[in-house]
């Protein structure tokens, strides 16, 4: 946990960054971003067959990382968040379900 003097320096250096950019009035303009990496696994699908039959499954224990950005100001307004999917070509149904305005592409 952060001491009372780290908390009332940290109050102090923002309210004169703020003072001196002219944004004490403009939360709009300030804006936080953050990105998160998110891993997905593979999930071999549910098959019945009989006792004989042994299936292959994926066992390196690594998955494949989705990057998602987010994005909002200080008046609470969000920029709709932007995905970053592993592979060598974007398709349009990877952002099915995606919050409205999302937008992405493959890395």
């Amino acid at each position: 946990m952060a001491s009372r003097e780290t908390i009332s320096t940290f109050y102090h250096n923002l309210k004169e960054t703020l003072t001196k950019h002219e944004m004490t009035d403009k939360p709009h303009l300030i804006y936080n971003i953050d990105e998160k990496g998110v891993t997905v696994y593979h999930k071999p699908p549910f098959i019945v067959a009989g006792a004989d039959y042994c299936h292959s499954s994926v066992t390196s224990g690594k998955g494949q990382t989705i990057t998602i950005i987010g994005c909002g100001n200080a008046a609470g307004q969000d920029v709709p968040p932007f995905y970053i999917f592993p592979g060598q070509r974007m398709k349009s149904d990877l952002l099915n379900g995606a919050a409205p305005g999302s937008n992405g592409t493959v890395s």
